[in-house]
């Protein structure tokens, strides 16, 4: 007995031990703050699309058209010559702002794409999590008001890299990165 008394305190420590540095991993990851390099100049003649039943905001420029959704997502999308520049399938670049539902938006990432986050986010006043970029998809981002969980919303950009030239994908990128930044929940 007293052989066994140690060792069953022994396990006992490694198993809280355990335990608390599984919770510090998992509820303590500080969020990181978007690099806001944008100017105010730089968006300054965009237009801004607001969204009264979700409440929120983002800046876009005159180059950009979107396409409103009943079920309250959006798509912005590049305006090539006047014409748009979607597919017979959908859209060829865009950057989409889609509700989805959760208690968090790490849940609601979890939900949609069973994946964990890459990393927390706050800016602006939303906050959220973002997802690890894909070959589509260069940013793709769960947010909501950094004081609430609701609404949620999924912010993200997709590209078809087989269409554009190298150059062209860059400045689409450029804009997206941009209009992330100009995102904002308002009251």
């Amino acid at each position: 007995m007293q052989k066994v008394f140690p060792l069953i305190l022994i396990a006992l420590a490694v198993a809280t031990g355990g335990y608390f540095l599984y919770q510090q991993q998992t509820n303590s990851t500080p969020a990181t703050s978007l690099d806001q390099t944008v100017t105010q100049d730089e968006t300054a003649n965009w237009k801004t699309y607001t969204n009264t039943k979700y409440k929120y905001s983002i800046n876009y420029p005159s180059e950009l058209s979107y396409d409103e959704y009943s079920n309250g997502d959006i798509s912005f999308y590049l305006t090539v010559d006047g014409k748009n520049n979607k597919t017979p399938t959908g859209l060829k670049d865009s950057f989409s702002i889609l509700v989805r539902t959760g208690s968090s938006p790490e849940n609601a990432a979890l939900k949609e794409l069973n994946q964990a986050y890459e990393e927390k986010v706050s800016f602006n006043n939303a906050s959220g999590v973002k997802m690890k970029p894909n070959d589509n998809s260069p940013f793709d981002y769960y947010l909501s008001p950094a004081e609430k969980n609701t609404p949620i919303l999924r912010a993200y950009a997709s590209i078809d890299y087989s269409t554009l030239t190298p150059g062209a994908n860059n400045k689409t990128m450029e804009i997206f990165k941009k209009m992330i930044l100009t995102f904002k929940f308002t009251n």
